[in-house]
């Protein structure tokens, strides 16, 4: 997951990926669909295993 995030802020220069102290990965980026572009290709192209998307933060 956390070779996923780094190909992903190579990626996308605008997004910003955390790995918090309780091991939860986060992604920040401009907006929706930015983000859902991030998470497709996260998903189909970086991870082999199911990422979730929790709430939002604004």
């Amino acid at each position: 997951m956390v070779e996923g995030l780094r190909k992903i802020s190579k990626s996308y220069t605008l997004a910003i990926t955390k790995v918090e102290e309780s091991g939860e990965q986060k992604i920040l980026g401009p907006g929706e669909l930015y983000l859902d572009s991030i998470m497709k290709d996260l998903r189909e192209l970086y991870l082999e295993v199911e990422a979730k998307i929790g709430p939002s933060l604004t």
